[in-house]
């Protein structure tokens, strides 16, 4: 076992840039979408919120690379595989399959070579194809202003209180990631900055969301939809373009959200196992278990709603109450009173959020079903 921890950590390969580009890429997702509707809902005061979460997620990304400096072969050894669709209404009757089933395909076919890399300096080119995806998705939105029949200046309310408590479990998902975080960091040639990693990636992120969430609600007002994409006009070429680049996005983020679990399966195989075969065995689970996702994406009823269900409470307790706990576990008897009060609140408001979010995902499932709706 030890020469296989030895294996893995003997060389890091990882610059700065690629850990930035790691770790954007793996916080903008389709959580981004919900941003304009996150603002709409809770007026233009909550993008306050949406900072404040985004300077919580980073100081809590900074502890987990405080943790690993004290126990650097800690790892995660679970991961969320979450691979969402786009809704939209377009038979294709010799396939027997909605357009969205289609494309839900097609991401996972192409997404399939991806989990035969074996580090993090080449997912890093997986990850920055992510980030291109969601700059797309942004310009897609601009284009629609300048060339649609929508146009900026909705009115935007000043605050909904009723609304925080759902806009605040929007906006936590958007920065859900830290389950990566503790790869990215053994990966770095230089571990000492990761704290800097993580202010620069945080940052860049909550720029993009304030930035998307502003001209999203300025352009849809009150008719813009949870998924941001889906109140774009159907028949613009941006549109189309703006789908490809939701379907393509969940694809670049697979093979680093599956790097926790492949890195805990490959220590426990044989020492013995050459290079070949640990490739072999890592890529074949891995496609099974995305093949797995994609069966139960196409056949099970309101797969999205249960899986946004138990991702509200699995999101908020690794991306904010583990990290400060077990912070506060690791170094109790060196961290200064207000540090010990600062990393209990965090861990209250984790708790609150994340009930709040398993309740709202928990309404919209019901709803859905009353509805007949099926995802």
């Amino acid at each position: 076992m030890a020469s296989i921890t030895q294996q893995h950590h003997s060389k890091p390969t990882s610059t700065f840039a690629q850990s930035v580009i790691n770790m954007v890429g793996m916080l903008i997702g389709l959580g981004q979408l919900s941003t304009p509707y996150a603002l709409e809902n809770g007026g233009w005061a909550s993008i306050f919120l949406l900072v404040g979460l985004g300077i919580m997620c980073a100081y809590t990304a900074h502890i987990i690379g405080k943790c690993l400096d004290e126990e650097p072969r800690s790892k995660t050894d679970t991961i969320p595989l979450v691979f969402a669709g786009v809704r939209l209404h377009l038979p294709i009757p010799w396939l027997r399959l909605s357009t969205t089933q289609l494309l839900t395909v097609i991401a996972v076919l192409v997404a399939l070579p991806s989990l035969w890399l074996r580090n993090l300096s080449s997912i890093s080119c997986l990850s920055f194809a992510g980030i291109l995806m969601s700059m797309v998705i942004f310009v897609t939105i601009l284009c629609t202003a300048a060339f649609g029949s929508v146009g900026l200046g909705k009115h935007i309310p000043v605050l909904r209180l009723d609304k925080i408590p759902t806009v605040s479990g929007l906006y936590m998902f958007s920065y859900a990631g830290h389950i990566v975080f503790p790869n990215i960091y053994t990966a770095m040639k230089d571990p000492s900055s990761f704290t800097k990693v993580s202010v620069t990636s945080f940052s860049m992120v909550a720029l993009l969301y304030t930035a998307l969430a502003f001209v999203g609600a300025s352009l849809f007002g009150p008719s813009v939809n949870s998924q941001v994409t889906l109140s774009m006009p159907p028949g613009l070429l941006v549109t189309k373009v703006a789908l490809w680049a939701t379907v393509l996005t969940p694809v670049t983020k697979y093979a680093l959200e599956f790097a926790p679990f492949a890195i805990q399966l490959e220590h426990h195989l044989p020492a013995t196992m050459g290079p070949r075969a640990r490739i072999i065995i890592r890529g074949s689970i891995g496609s099974a278990g995305l093949l797995i996702i994609l069966a139960l994406a196409l056949s099970v009823p309101y797969f999205q709603y249960v899986l946004s269900l138990t991702g509200s409470l699995i999101s908020v307790a690794i991306s904010v109450i583990f990290p400060c706990a077990f912070y506060v576990k690791i170094r109790w008897g060196r961290l200064s009173r207000h540090v010990v009060v600062l990393n209990a609140a965090m861990i209250a408001v984790g708790f609150v959020l994340a009930v709040v979010g398993t309740a709202s995902s928990a309404k919209l499932l019901v709803k859905s079903i009353q509805n007949g709706h099926v995802a």
